[in-house]
């Protein structure tokens, strides 16, 4: 489900801006909420989302990813940022976090765990 903030009687506006000045990309945080039926068909998540009623950050991302995990796993054909080697090498952490390359580790483990029952 995905998480809709708001302005209502119980939320302010102050708080939406605060949401988006202090919220970072990989920021993680606490949300409390009543499921709702969605409003907007076009999302990728459609049947239900959570109306914010109180928000928390637990933590906050010290500094930004040098490149987000998306932007890594988007095809060269594609438009948007693509992210260089280089770049990709030097920040290897969050590169192993797109689903290709975890998916090539999944494969890896399989395989290695096959060879061990044989």
């Amino acid at each position: 489900a995905q998480a809709v903030l708001s302005p209502s009687d119980t939320i302010p506006r102050e708080m939406i801006k605060w949401a988006l000045k202090n919220i970072t990309t990989e920021s993680v945080i606490d949300v409390q909420g009543q499921i709702v039926a969605s409003e907007v068909k076009s999302c990728t998540q459609n049947a239900i989302e959570i109306a914010v009623q109180r928000l928390y950050i637990v933590s906050k991302a010290a500094q930004p990813l040098p490149f987000l995990p998306d932007d890594a796993a988007r095809p060269a054909e594609e438009d948007g940022v693509h992210v260089d080697r280089k770049t990709r090498l030097d920040a290897r952490i969050v590169d192993l976090r797109v689903q290709a390359h975890q998916a090539i580790f999944r494969i890896q483990s399989g395989v290695c765990e096959l060879f061990r029952e044989f």
